[in-house]
């Protein structure tokens, strides 16, 4: 079986988050966002979109998104767009569903792309395809290499992760029991163990596109 290894960094993240995967080459967008969510330790509590240089797309499962693409590029939709304003043609990006477009395509094509998660936060992740795997042995991913635990869901971002750590961290600040609490209630972990995030990511191919189905 043949796998593509790649690595997934948080933008901005110091000292850098990242994870190093191996991932087979016949799944779809939505499987690698399934992927990448155990792998880091994401909750899959929110919508996500890939984006690339090479392609004037993006991938998601932002429905609302597909499905105005679908429309306005219809006979119907076309012929809707001619009585419309131009900045609101030019606004309309071809969005495609993840669960409906393999990576085999893009990943022979590009080496880094965009993989953002939480259009709130606004996770933006950097996608490298280091190179493929010809003997890959498994019929799942497998993380290979890993360094620092994932950030809290719903923290804000970036730039609030690090202050919410900064209280988290020191036992004398006056919000320490407060922030320690909340990161229990996000189930916080400051390690990363592997072995269990590879014997999660031995299912995760079957899982479903729950955020998609909600929205």
């Amino acid at each position: 079986m043949k796998a593509y290894e790649i690595k997934v960094s948080i933008k901005g993240a110091k000292p850098p988050i990242w994870r190093k995967i191996a991932v087979p080459t016949d799944i779809n967008f939505m499987q690698l966002h399934n992927i990448i969510q155990v792998s880091m330790g994401w909750h899959n509590y929110h919508m996500y979109e890939f984006s690339f240089k090479e392609f004037e797309e993006r991938i998601t499962n932002d429905q609302e998104a597909c499905e105005e693409y679908e429309y306005y590029t219809s006979e119907e939709g076309k012929k809707r767009l001619q009585k419309i304003d131009f900045d609101f043609m030019m606004r309309i990006q071809k969005s495609l569903h993840a669960k409906e477009v393999k990576i085999d395509k893009y990943f022979k094509k590009t080496k880094n792309f965009k993989y953002i998660y939480d259009f709130g936060d606004w996770w933006e992740h950097t996608v490298e395809v280091i190179g493929m795997i010809d003997d890959y042995t498994y019929e799942f991913p497998q993380v290979l290499k890993f360094r620092q635990c994932c950030p809290p869901e719903d923290c804000g971002g970036i730039d609030n992760y690090y202050d919410f750590l900064e209280k988290y961290n020191n036992k004398t600040a006056p919000e320490h029991d407060e922030a320690v609490e909340w990161a229990n209630m996000q189930s916080f972990d400051t390690e990363y163990d592997i072995e269990a995030v590879n014997e999660e990511l031995k299912d995760v191919l079957d899982l479903e596109d729950i955020m998609g189905d909600m929205f």
